[in-house]
Parts: structure tokens; sequence; C-alpha cells
């Protein structure tokens, strides 16, 4: 878009003038009357028949408001041009009329409008193409009885008489916008405004669905003259709803401010309420109907809304140039023009008897549903693109947690391997190699130390095959661990004569137990063996394990028949140092007390 285009003077002054111009346009007639026949005879003048006085001479189309509220009928008196005569099937063919037409010749009734449809309100006129019969033909004339409501206002077109195919197309015509278009279009706006309140229902923050919702179902209410034929006491309220029109135009303001991204005036919150309190003060004073309160006052009100959404959206084209925008500058100027028309019929300065407000709003209808549609398939393209992305960064964050989980993974092995080396370094430090060293300074001596020798290398090797079977007992198995100890620790020193006791109380077959907490349990025991037979040369070991139920463990190791346990020892080393770290290690702990020919080691864990 050009850069001149885009400045205020110029688009002031565009819309002014497209405004102005459709203004002017609703003055010009519609030229349906073209698609009468010319075989047709208009009838032009017509006898007004009041009580008790002669005919009064009136020219057609007729337009009057009865002074009193309630309903009243004026009857008119017609003759039939000779030139119609002629016609085999003659018909009468009244294109327009306001509220209910009845064509009486005597007193039979030859057509009533309520038989067909009742009347829809301001916002419509009825037609009628009605066959006259031949006796009805050679009377003196026909009378056409016009009722008016509670809305005091009559309106009766131009008659024409002649045969039946002169008036089709424009009776059908007419019809079809009235009976067809004006209830589809009537429902098409309740749908949408069912779907627009909903949605502001999910999402009041969407302030746009809000003013739309709000825009259309106020334009229901205001044209519900189109459900008179199905809800006949929506006549009672027929004139006042109009009062709301202002409201509508504020409604539909709000629409287009919010479409254009922009906040509503606070002005505009103030301005067509009170035109709405105006109009209905007017109406309640004694010299001003309610009709024309609302020609003066609540259609201007209205028509002062739609020209201000059209300068809004003339002045935010440039910013959202869209199918939607183009839809409703049209479709705002098309309302314009109809709303305006309509008022002009309803001023009489304009005869062609066509009200067209409720149709010309079709196409801001289709910009409502082409933007409803727009605006949701925005929102689930928006959906569409959040979950696309959620799902990219949740594979990207499920192989960084993956890569994460295998480094950990790795590095749990790493310190498992090598906890694992320096359990088994420790342990083969405690016991192998110690065994190994005493047997290395041994052998450096004379001959005698060989039998030392063979018994360093045995004990190293029950030290090396009692940490093997520790680390190749499945997790739990302490009584095999146990077993295996008596057997490699404590059944060769009966062949030294020390007599041994043992017993096992109350231990499960499984305990949730692991290898490391079985190895430090068998060093323990070894060690308190070692010492026992080392430094108390006792003649009965009694060994103690006390399952308690699987809850706790205890382990009781005691020498008697020996020599006694010198209390200084306890504080002093003989391996205690190493037991008690390797209890600590476990969750356990070690003590020690001295016995009258011996001494007891108990390990609890």
């Amino acid at each position: 878009m050009s850069t001149w285009l885009r400045s205020f003077p110029v688009r002031a002054a565009a819309a002014l003038l497209c405004v102005t111009c459709a203004i002017a346009l609703a003055r010009i007639d519609l030229p349906l009357q073209r698609l009468i026949s010319a075989d047709a005879a208009v009838i032009e003048e017509v006898q007004l028949l009041l009580p008790n006085e002669d005919g009064r001479a009136l020219s057609l189309p007729v337009y009057w408001r009865s002074a009193e509220k309630e309903a009243q009928t004026r009857r008119f008196r017609i003759e039939l041009p000779q030139t119609a005569m002629s016609s085999a099937e003659l018909h009468l063919y009244v294109p327009y009329f306001e509220q209910r037409l009845r064509i009486v010749v005597g007193s039979t009734i030859l057509y009533d409008s309520d038989d067909i449809r009742f009347w829809s309100g301001p916002v419509g006129y009825q037609s009628a193409l009605v066959p006259i019969p031949a006796i009805a033909a050679r009377t003196d004339g026909l009378e056409l009885l016009v009722d008016t409501g509670i809305v005091p206002r009559g309106t009766l077109s131009s008659v024409y008489a002649g045969p039946r195919t002169a008036f089709l197309a424009n009776y059908r015509l007419r019809g079809f916008l009235e009976e067809r278009i004006k209830p589809m279009l009537y429902g098409a706006q309740l749908l949408l405004a069912i779907i627009s309140l909903g949605i502001f229902w999910i999402r009041p923050s969407d302030r746009v669905f809000g003013w739309l919702g709000a825009a259309l179902i106020l334009t229901s209410v205001v044209g519900n003259g189109v459900l008179m034929s199905y809800i006949p006491s929506l006549e009672s309220i027929l004139r006042e709803v109009y009062f709301l029109a202002p409201i509508v135009g504020m409604a539909l303001l709000g629409f287009t401010v919010s479409l254009a991204g922009r906040k509503m005036p606070k002005f505009a919150f103030f301005l067509f309420p009170f035109l709405t309190f105006v109009s209905i003060t007017l109406a309640l004073l004694p010299e001003i109907s309610v009709v024309d309160a609302v020609l003066l006052i609540s259609i201007p009100g209205l028509l002062i809304a739609i020209c201000w959404s059209f300068f809004v959206l003339v002045f935010s084209y440039g910013k959202r140039a869209d199918t939607v925008v183009v839809l409703f500058l049209i479709g705002q100027i098309i309302i314009i023009y109809g709303v305006s028309h309509d008022l002009f019929v309803r001023l009489g300065q304009v005869e062609d008897g066509l009200l067209i407000a409720r149709i010309s709003n079709a196409l801001v209808m289709a910009g409502m549903a082409a933007f409803l549609i727009g605006r949701q398939t925005e929102i689930a393209n928006s959906l569409d693109a959040a979950a696309s992305n959620l799902r990219a960064r949740l594979s990207e964050r499920e192989e960084e947690l993956r890569s994460i989980h295998l480094q950990q993974q790795e590095n749990d092995r790493q310190r498992t391997i090598s906890a694992e080396r320096q359990r088994i370094t420790s342990d083969l430090h405690d016991g192998v190699a110690g065994h190994l060293a005493t047997i290395v300074a041994l052998s450096e001596t004379d001959e005698t130390a060989v039998a030392e020798i063979g018994q360093s290398a045995k004990n190293a090797l029950v030290d090396l095959r009692l940490v093997l079977d520790a680390l190749s007992l499945p997790e739990g198995s302490i009584g095999f661990a146990l077993g295996s100890f008596r057997e490699r620790c404590l059944l060769p020193l009966e062949r030294l004569g020390i007599e041994i006791e043992w017993s096992i109380n109350g231990l499960p077959e499984q305990m949730d137990i692991s290898r490391e907490t079985i190895l430090n349990i068998l060093r323990i025991l070894q060690e308190a063996v070692n010492n026992a037979v080392r430094h108390g040369r006792p003649k009965t070991l009694h060994v103690n394990i006390d399952g308690q139920g699987g809850q706790t463990l205890r382990f009781t190791v005691e020498n008697t028949g020996g020599i006694p346990f010198a209390p200084n020892d306890i504080q002093s080393g003989l391996g205690l140092e190493s037991m008690r770290r390797r209890a600590q290690a476990i969750g356990g702990n070690v003590t020690i007390e001295p016995t009258t020919s011996g001494a007891r080691v108990t390990l609890s864990v």
C-alpha cells in the first residue's frame, strides 16, 4: 500500500466518502417494480372510507400513524381498471403492506394475511397476490382492510391488477427475501451468537468473542419479529426492543475495536446507553410515540455506531489487511446503506417497499463466520505448533536425561568397582598379606622355621578362600557364609585339641544383607577367633549366633579354660581397632568383656 494511502487525512476522506455515498444511494428506490409486467394495470388512487363520511381520495402508496396505540382498522376501496377486466385469471397484487391485510367483497373475505403468516414487525413488509373471482370483479369495487396493532403504523402500497404471471417474479422475490432469507440469516445469527458466547465463556480473556456474541444476541433480540409467526406473544415487546438499537451498535463497535487490537473508548460506554435512555424518555411523552422515538434517536444511534466501526476498520486496515477486515469493511458499508434505506422507507422518502436492513448484514455475518473459523484455525495451529515444539523439547530433554542416566550408571559402576577393589585390597591386606609377610620373614631364617612357614601359608589360603566364599555367595546368604566360616576357621582348631561349641538360634534362611556386610562379619569373627586362640590358649571356644527374628544379629565368641584376658589390653590393640572399624562400616558395634578364664567378644549388627 502506498504511503499516501496510509495518511490520516486520506483515510478519513475515503471513509467519509464511502459513508456519504452509501447514505445517498439509500435515497434511491430499488428497481423491483421493473419485475412487474407491462400487462398489469396499476391502481394509484383509493377511497379511504371513514365513519359517517364520504370516501376521501388518497394517492398510493400511503403511510399513516394511528393516534391511538390500540389496534385499528382502515378501510380502502379500489376500483378495478377496465384494462384488467379482460384478464382470464384476474389477480390483485399488493407489493407491500403493513400490518394485516384483508380483501373483502361485500361480506366475503377473499384474503386474510394472518391465514398465511403474521406480520414480522417493523423490519419487514408482507406481499399479497390474490386471485379475484369473476363475480367480484364485476362489483362496484373491492375493499382493502389494513389493521394496525400495538405498533401504530400502517402502510399500503400501490395496487396492481392483471394476470398472475405479470406479478409472479416480483412476488416470489419479495417472498424469498422475507420468508426465506431473513429467517435463515436469523438462525445463522443465533448460531454464531451461541458459538461466540461459548468461546468467551471458556476463554474470558478473549474479549473479541464476548463483543461478537453480545452484538449477535442483541441483534437477534431486536429482530425477533422474524419469529412472530411461531411465537405471536412476541408482539407485546415488538416496539420496545428497538430501544436497544444503540446498545447493539455499541456491541458491534466493541467487536470492531477488539478486532483492530484497540481498546473500547470509555466515551462509548456513556454515549450509547444515554441514547437509549433518551429514546425511552421521549417515548414516555404523550406527544411522541415509541416508533417516532425509535426513528428519531435509536436508529440514528445505531447508524453512528456502525459508521464509527467503519472508521475504526479503515484506520486499522494497514495493520490487518486480511480477508476478514475486507469483508467487514464492505459489509459495514452495506449495513449503513441498508439501515439508511429502511429509515428513508419508514420516513416515506423511498417508495420501493423493501426493508433490507435485516438482509444487508449477510456479508458482515459472513465476515464474522470467517473470523470465527480463522481465529479457531489460528488457535488450533498455535496449539499444534506448541505441541510439536513441546514434543521436540521433550525429545531433546529425554535424550539429555538418557545421556545423563547412562553417564550416572557408568559412574556408579566405576564407583562400585573401585569400592569393591578397595574392599578386596583391604581384606587381602589384613589377612593374606600379613601371612605372606610372615612367610617371607621366616624364609630368611634357618630351617627350623619351616613348620611356621607352612602354617602361615595355610592361614593365608584360609583367608583367601574366606574372601572368595563371601564374594561368591548370593545376596542375603548369611547361613551359607557362616557354614563356610565354621568349616574353614573352626574345624581346624578341633585338630589342635580345642573344643568348639557352635550354636545358631533364630537365623532366617534369607536376610536383606549384602555381600560386603557378610564379609565384614566373617572378618570380625575370624579376628575374634584368632585373638582367642593366639592370646587366650583356650580349652573351649564358644561361638553363638542369635538371629533374633531377623531384626538384629548378635554374634558371640567366648574362650574359656585358658589365660584370662587383661583389661588393659582392651584399649591397646590386638586387632581390636580393625574389628571396630569393620563393625562401624556395617552399622554395628563390638564389645569385649574379660572373663575368669578368657574373654567374650560380642558383635551386634
